[in-house]
């Protein structure tokens, strides 16, 4: 008696896979980093640099977005999209300080990524760097106390200490520099209203 065989397997279990990890693209994982952590303010610059952990074979883009105390007006970014080209590892954009003679003490700056193109995007880097401040306080002068008619009672009327009452030696001008930097006051004048008019100055 002839002996039949059946297949009793679904042709769909029957069939060969198999693949090769050149057809699976992987996904890379981008971060990011600045060139420096503190820039000049005075014509400083730093690139912002976004690294891959592996070479993708398709381009890959990441969106910059900044964050802290500094803002638009204290410095200008090459481009807020950084591209990198399929086949490589990394690309940059650079950060170029704004000068100006405000002074706001030194301002930080973060960069983040978002909206990545063929990349994932790795939530915990960040790009940090400082814009240092070149601008200082200068001085503030304050006219603080005018003596212009000393008392003209014996040594009360003494006022600049010297053990004697001389009228006009003892009117005084005090002028207080409330500034953080020292002045000099050679070449100052002072003036009261007649003497400013006439241009005769009445202390040199």
């Amino acid at each position: 008696m002839p002996l039949t065989v059946r297949n009793l397997l679904p042709a769909a279990l029957l069939g060969v896979w198999s693949c090769s990890t050149n057809d699976v693209d992987l996904i890379p994982q981008a971060q990011i980093q600045a060139s420096a952590t503190v820039m000049p303010e005075n014509g400083g610059t730093l690139d912002l640099v976004v690294t891959l952990d592996a070479a993708s074979t398709r381009e890959v883009q990441v969106q910059l977005d900044f964050s802290g105390t500094a803002t638009a007006d204290d410095y200008s970014v090459s481009a807020t999209t950084v591209v990198i080209p399929a086949g490589s590892l990394s690309a940059s954009v650079t950060v170029t300080a704004i000068d100006d003679s405000e002074v706001e003490g030194s301002e930080f700056v973060e960069v983040r990524m978002s909206n990545p193109i063929n990349a994932l995007a790795d939530a915990n880097s960040v790009a940090s760097f400082t814009i240092d401040d070149d601008d200082q306080a200068g001085p503030s002068i304050v006219l603080n106390e005018v003596l212009y008619d000393p008392s003209n009672s014996g040594l009360l009327g003494d006022a600049n200490g010297d053990g004697l009452y001389v009228q006009d030696e003892d009117e005084f001008i005090e002028l207080l520099n409330t500034g953080s930097q020292p002045l000099d006051l050679t070449g100052w004048k002072v003036y009261d209203a007649s003497a400013l008019a006439s241009g005769t100055p009445r202390h040199v």
